[in-house]
């Protein structure tokens, strides 16, 4: 970083260097008409001796930031429902610069299965698991990124899910993080953390470890037994519902198979209220096509109050949509009623016999986006200004919601 008070200094010493140097050469007369070229000459020279200086400071000052990104970089991670597979591993960032992160991964070394053989990845090499960024993570002084791919993404582990035992005794792997300071974006540089994990009876631990430490061939574990019958009976699972009913097959996936769970799965399950809504296209910004969204109105009796729901799918331009969208929620609003006014019907749930009219019902103003695409920070700031703005209370859910539904419904289910 360059300080403006050091640039600003130097920038006036330059130019009184110069207006120096042109009083001197104007003073020298048997110079004649080479004056001005010398004057010229000499001022360019100053002008180049300070870029060369500046450009010194910077390189400087991006070394002394890379240092420093490099040294306060920490790994962390969080385990979900005692379940290596649900392990996030998270990349702190400790240093003073902000960060952008383009991908982390991880590099599987070594593991041992529960009954004491190797698993597959010493006889294929290093099994390579990626995420990548895009756009990249800003991570300002204590910011985040993370991934939960590492150990979810091992085919041996996805038996889990079903029902079964922990497929490891012990894994051994390196997370990677590739970042740059946001001021230099070009200057790629990666930090690797070596993690080791290890089941200890019912329990897995994870933790950090040096380059230097022997991996999972040097432990030893001891075999289950083959005949110990399982401690609980398995969970009897229904079966799943049709991909054409997608309210039962959600409400399937959150109580049998939350690990399978998509955001729009949540968009139907969230809230157990009466609803009114419809799928319908919407413009995009600019006039380039149009996108399906899906809005609803929620109504939640006990309260007399409602709210709005809308679910927008994956699509590049979702920042310009959901900011479109802030001016349509009033005549919605008023569409959802009129539809329900036209029935003249009260609508009551199951067992209440007091008759309540969506149509009266109070508008929280709350108004809840779940968006597929990846929102920044920064935009996510400025839609809920926009919204503000249109006296709405806004509330995105995206896939870091997603993943801690996951883990939610999963410890749930045990």
């Amino acid at each position: 970083m360059i300080y403006p008070l050091r640039s600003a200094a130097l920038l006036v010493c330059v130019l009184w260097l110069i207006v120096d140097l042109g009083l001197v050469i104007y003073r020298i007369t048997d110079l004649g008409y080479g004056r001005p070229a010398l004057f010229c000459f000499s001022a360019g020279l100053l002008f180049c001796l300070q870029l060369w200086i500046m450009a010194h400071w910077i390189r400087t000052d991006l070394k002394k930031q890379q240092e420093d990104i490099f040294k306060n970089l920490a790994s962390e991670t969080f385990l979900g429902n005692n379940d290596p597979a649900n392990t996030r591993f998270y990349v702190r960032n400790g240093s003073s610069a902000n960060v952008l992160l383009f991908e982390m991964g991880c590099l599987v070394k070594d593991s041992i299965k529960n009954n004491g053989t190797t698993g597959p990845t010493l006889q294929t090499g290093d099994i390579h698991i990626f995420h990548r960024f895009d756009p990249p993570v800003r991570m300002e002084l204590g910011g985040t990124g993370y991934t939960d791919k590492c150990v979810q993404d091992l085919d041996e582990f996805r038996v889990i899910f079903q029902g079964k035992p922990l497929t490891y005794q012990c894994i051994d792997l390196v997370v990677y993080a590739t970042y740059a300071p946001e001021a230099d974006d070009e200057s790629k540089r990666t930090k690797n953390f070596r993690w080791m994990g290890e089941r200890e009876g019912e329990t897995w631990n994870w933790f950090t470890t040096l380059d230097s430490t022997e991996g999972c061939k040097s432990k030893t574990f001891n075999s289950p037994a083959a005949s110990s019958p399982p401690s609980t009976p398995p969970k009897s699972i229904p079966p799943q519902p049709s991909a054409r009913d997608a309210l039962h097959l959600a409400l399937w996936r959150v109580q049998n198979d939350p690990s399978h769970l998509a955001l729009y799965d949540l968009f139907l399950t969230d809230f157990k209220v009466l609803a009114v809504g419809r799928t319908q296209p919407f413009q995009r910004p600019g006039g380039s096509g149009s996108v399906m969204v899906e809005r609803r109105v929620a109504y939640e009796l006990a309260t007399n109050t409602k709210f709005v729901m809308m679910y927008v799918p994956s699509v590049e331009d979702t920042y310009g949509i959901c900011s479109s969208l802030a001016t349509t929620i009033k005549p919605f609003l008023e569409e959802a009623g009129n539809l329900q006014a036209i029935g003249k019907a009260g609508i009551k749930p199951p067992g209440d016999s007091d008759k309540e009219s969506m149509s009266d019902a109070v508008f929280s103003g709350r108004v809840f986006i779940y968006t597929e695409w990846l929102l920044t920070a920064e935009q996510i700031g400025q839609l809920t200004k926009i919204y503000s703005d249109q006296n709405l209370k806004l509330l995105i859910r995206g896939s870091e919601y997603l993943d801690y539904q996951k883990l939610e419904y999963s410890q749930k289910n045990q």
